[in-house]
């Protein structure tokens, strides 16, 4: 299969070892398809690099989409993308389903039709069609002021415009074997990318798998992340959904439909 990798160039040009291809991100080239980018983009949003391989690989038809802190482990770790090479759902991802109103991107995802839905985009693989689909959808969320307060995050968004709209899709493990395990691919299953990894076995996901520092970073964050926003802050962000601006556009955009 074609490898390319997709390079935040948004400070400037990356060098790439070996000459393997490159889809460059940037601000520029985002908004040249029509994507609203917030100061955060490259980080909220991973489905903008499919856009753009889709564009620098316009004949191909599927794409599998693998963030830099997966590896696959086992005896034989390119056996993974055979279980998956008969398969023709438009959207294979993982831990896809419903999401209720606790979870941290629902609001941005409010809508009046399809329903929440939210996946896991670590590993995930697209059909063509299906990207095309979601560009079309981002580009019509960015001329709404209210989609553009809460911009959806990669999970939600992807999740919420294919589940929503019937696209053919199937989670990593119920094509044909088990590829990943909770304990070992999830948001807060740190491993050691030195140490932590089998090689023996069937093709498994891993992730986030990280080196030192950035290994101690990631734990230091996870150890940390509860109780950050003070007191003055909380008030703050109450009202707003309560009374300010994000809970206008929480009305709003849940009396739309999603792709309006």
């Amino acid at each position: 299969m074609a490898v390319a990798f997709v390079v935040d160039e948004r400070k400037g040009a990356v060098a790439i070892p070996g000459g393997a291809a490159k889809v460059s991100l940037t601000e520029t080239a985002c908004r040249d398809l029509g994507l609203y980018c917030p100061p955060d983009f490259a980080w909220r949003c991973g489905d903008y690099g499919l856009y753009l391989a889709r564009q620098a690989f316009p004949d191909r038809e599927r794409f599998w989409l693998i963030e830099s802190d997966v590896r696959i482990a086992g005896a034989a770790p390119g056996r993974f993308f055979s279980v998956f090479e008969h398969d023709a759902a438009d959207l294979l991802s993982s831990y896809m389903e419903p999401a209720t109103p606790d979870w941290f991107w629902y609001r941005a995802a409010a809508n009046r039709d399809l329903g929440v839905h939210k996946c896991f985009f670590p590993v995930c693989r697209f059909s063509a069609a299906a990207i095309d689909r979601m560009l079309t959808v981002r580009q019509l969320h960015g001329k709404s002021w209210a989609r553009r307060h809460f911009w959806p995050n990669d999970e939600a968004f992807v999740a919420t415009t294919l589940i929503g709209e019937n696209w053919a899709h199937a989670d990593l493990n119920a094509v044909g074997e088990t590829v990943y395990d909770p304990a070992e691919f999830h948001f807060e299953s740190v491993f050691d990318g030195d140490s932590d990894l089998p090689t023996d076995g069937p093709p498994r996901l891993f992730h986030p798998v990280l080196f030192s520092p950035a290994l101690e970073a990631k734990r230091a964050r996870l150890a940390s992340r509860d109780g950050q926003q003070g007191r003055f802050g909380q008030l703050i962000e109450k009202f707003d959904r309560r009374l300010g601006i994000s809970a206008l556009a929480f009305r709003v955009n849940r009396s739309r439909p999603w792709a309006s």
